[in-house]
C-alpha cells in the first residue's frame, strides 16, 4: 500500500452516490446520509454492510423495491494503493450467483473510494462510495490502563451453547459516537444467526462477537461532533452498525439510531422497541397497510409480530393472525380480528375461509425463501407478500414480494418510544435475564416458544 495505508481495519460510510457517464453523480440508493461499515481481514476477506437513514430515493424503474440495508462479503486482495474486491452474491434474491468486481483506491491513510457496478432494474449502474477509516489500535493486553467489560461472547461461528460472558476490551468513543453503559438488551433472532453463523455469507462478524442490537442504558462517553446528548443522560440505541449491545457497555452512532429515554419508561420495556419495533414499523409503511386492508400476520405472537398485529390494526387493517390457543387472547387483545391456531389446522386453508377472495397483504415473519410460497397462496391476484427474511422475487402466481429490512428513519424510534410511553403501543417482555445468565437467556430464546420480548438485564 500507498504511505503507511493498510487494508486491515475498519472503514465508515460518508458518501455513496451514482455515477454518470459524464462524470456527475446523482443520489445512490441509500439515500443522502448512508450508513455503514467496511471491514478488512488480514486473511484477506472483507465484508461490507451499508443502509439508509434518510429519505429513500425514487426508484428507477418498475421495481419498486429500494433496499433499506445491503450487505455482502468476499475476498480482498491490494496492489500498490489499489485494493481489488471479489464477491460472490449468494443471499440477495435479485442477484444470485452474481459474481461482483470491484476495486478501491486510496487518498492517505484514512480515507478510500470503493468503486463499482450494479445491476438496477435489468441495467448496470456504477457507483462510487467514499469510506473514512474510524478504528483505533487494538490496547495492548499487557497495557496496565487496559480498560475491560463484561460481554455475552461467541468465540467463533457454531451452535448457541458455545456462548459465554466473558472479559473483552472495552471500546471507545470514535467521532460521531456514543457509548452507553447498559441497563438492558434485547434478544432477536438476527443475533442468534449472527452467532452461529447463518448469516455469514452477507453479514459476516469478526470473533470473539459480542451479541445485541438493542440498548437502553446510560450515556458514558461521546466521542468528536456529538452534541445531543453527554454523559449521564439515559438513552434507547438501535446499535447497528457497531453492535455489541449485550455487554456492559455498547457503541451506537448519533444519529436516529439513539433517542433519550423517558424517565418514566422502564429500560426493559424500552430495550424491546428498536429492532422489532422498526422493522414492524417498516412492514406497515412499505405495504401500505391502512383502513380496509386485509392482513395476514405469520408469527403474530413474536417480538417482529406482536407489533406488526398492533400497527395494522391501528391503521385500519383486519388482521388474521397465527397464535396457539394459549396466546390467542393475547393476539385480540393487540388488534387481531381473527386469529388461526396453527397447531390444530393449516394456516393456509383456515386464512382463506376467512378471507374466500385472499388477503391484500401477508407478513410471514416465520418462513423464508421457498417456503413463503405456501403462504402467497392466501394472497389474493396483485396483492403483496412481505417478509424480513428474504425470499423469491416473484411467485406463480400474480403476488408481489417485498423483502423488508430494518431502517432507522429519523423520528422512527422516537415516535414508537413515545407511543409506547402514552400506552398507544403495547411491549410485553415476557422473560427477563440477569446479564450472568445471558448464555441460558439465550438458549431458552432458541429452544421455545416466545411471546414477545426476552430482555436482558444490567
Amino acid at each position: 500500500m500507498g504511505g503507511t495505508a493498510s487494508p486491515v481495519g475498519i472503514w465508515e460510510l460518508v458518501s455513496y452516490v451514482d455515477l454518470d457517464d459524464n462524470g456527475g453523480t446523482s443520489e445512490g440508493p441509500l439515500g443522502t446520509e448512508p450508513r455503514g461499515l467496511l471491514l478488512y481481514t488480514a486473511d484477506g476477506h472483507m465484508s461490507v454492510s451499508m443502509m439508509r437513514t434518510s429519505a429513500a430515493p425514487v426508484p428507477a424503474g418498475p421495481d419498486q423495491q429500494v433496499e433499506t440495508f445491503m450487505g455482502y462479503a468476499g475476498t480482498w486482495q491490494a496492489t500498490g494503493a489499489e485494493i481489488r474486491h471479489r464477491v460472490q452474491v449468494s443471499a440477495h434474491p435479485r442477484m444470485a450467483g452474481t459474481e461482483l468486481l470491484r476495486h478501491a483506491v486510496f487518498d492517505g491513510d484514512h480515507r478510500l473510494t470503493l468503486y463499482g457496478t450494479s445491476v438496477v432494474n435489468g441495467r448496470p449502474r456504477r457507483r462510487a462510495l467514499v469510506w473514512q477509516r474510524v478504528d483505533a489500535a487494538t490496547p495492548s493486553l499487557h497495557n496496565p490502563e487496559r480498560r475491560v467489560m463484561k460481554a455475552l461472547v461467541a468465540p467463533s461461528y457454531g451452535p448457541v451453547d458455545q456462548l459465554t460472558v466473558t472479559e473483552v476490551d472495552r471500546p471507545e468513543p470514535g467521532p460521531g459516537q456514543i457509548l452507553i453503559k447498559l441497563k438492558a438488551a434485547a434478544l432477536n433472532p438476527l443475533d442468534v444467526k449472527l452467532a452461529t453463523g447463518v448469516m455469514r455469507e452477507i453479514m459476516p462478524v469478526q470473533h470473539p462477537f459480542v451479541l445485541g442490537l438493542d440498548a437502553a442504558g446510560t450515556v458514558a462517553a461521546v466521542g468528536a461532533g456529538v452534541t445531543r446528548f453527554a454523559p449521564g443522560d439515559d438513552v434507547v440505541a438501535f446499535t447497528y452498525p457497531l453492535g455489541g449491545a449485550i455487554a456492559e457497555y455498547a457503541l451506537a452512532l448519533d444519529g436516529p439510531e439513539v433517542v433519550a429515554l423517558p424517565a418514566g419508561l422502564d429500560p426493559a420495556v424500552a430495550a424491546a422497541l428498536p429492532v422489532a419495533a422498526m422493522t414492524a414499523a417498516g412492514i406497515v409503511d412499505q405495504a401500505k397497510i391502512g383502513t380496509g386492508s386485509t392482513v395476514l400476520v405469520v408469527g403474530a405472537t413474536g417480538g417482529v409480530g406482536s407489533f406488526v398485529v398492533q400497527l395494522a390494526a391501528q391503521a385500519g387493517a383486519t388482521v388474521l393472525a397465527t397464535a396457539p390457543p394459549s396466546d390467542a387472547g393475547y393476539v385480540r387483545g393487540l388488534g387481531a380480528a381473527h386469529t388461526i391456531d396453527y397447531t390444530s389446522a393449516d394456516t393456509i386453508e383456515e386464512a382463506q375461509r376467512l378471507a374466500p377472495a385472499g388477503v391484500d397483504v401477508a407478513v410471514d415473519l416465520i418462513n423464508a425463501g421457498p417456503g413463503l410460497a405456501g403462504t402467497a397462496a392466501a394472497v389474493k391476484p396483485g396483492g403483496l407478500i412481505i417478509s424480513p427474511a428474504g425470499g423469491p422475487p416473484a411467485f406463480e402466481r400474480d403476488v408481489r414480494a417485498v423483502y423488508a429490512h430494518i431502517e432507522a428513519a429519523p423520528g422512527l424510534l422516537q415516535k414508537l418510544v413515545d407511543a409506547t410511553v402514552g400506552g398507544e403501543l403495547r411491549v410485553d417482555v415476557s422473560d427477563r435475564f440477569p446479564f450472568t445468565d445471558a448464555p441460558r437467556a439465550v438458549a431458552e430464546f432458541v429452544g421455545k416458544h416466545t411471546r414477545g420480548k426476552v430482555v436482558i438485564t444490567f
